[in-house]
């Protein structure tokens, strides 16, 4: 009898009656910091989701979410959104570009006790014909 155990302790976990107080109770992961729309039409639409992981032990729910940089970023995400535990779900980015430009902005997302999350997105209008009217910088 007894407890048979081979190897070293990293690994196994002990279960006791008592919760333990640093348990994991919800954690939200990004599969990625960032988010590249890459080149788009002028007055287009492109729509891009953006994955998220709860790998914690108990719901977590979406509180807001918001942008901070160039206005051409929107989602049409319904909130408060609640991902349950080991589940996935996917922010719904929106990136319009209105002229000939890169841009830029951060998504923000909060959650929990105070916790965000921050997201860099980016992306450029192509240039139509590949020529800018008013480019400064054609050669001489």
């Amino acid at each position: 009898g007894g407890l048979d155990m081979h190897g070293d302790l990293e690994g196994v976990i002990i279960i006791g009656t008592e919760p333990d107080p640093v348990e994991i109770e919800f954690e939200l992961e990004l599969i990625s910091d960032s988010l590249d729309f890459g080149e788009l039409k002028i007055d287009s639409t492109s729509m891009m989701d953006l994955p998220f992981t709860n790998y914690g032990r108990r719901y977590v729910m979406i509180d807001s979410l918001w942008f901070e940089g160039d206005s051409v970023y929107t989602s049409p995400l319904e909130l408060p959104f609640r991902i349950d535990p080991l589940d996935t779900m996917f922010v719904p980015i929106t990136f319009s570009p209105a002229d000939d430009t890169t841009f830029t902005a951060t998504l923000f997302l909060s959650y929990g006790d105070e916790q965000m999350l921050e997201v860099m997105l980016t992306g450029e209008s192509e240039t139509p014909n590949g020529v800018s009217p008013d480019s400064e910088d054609t050669p001489l």
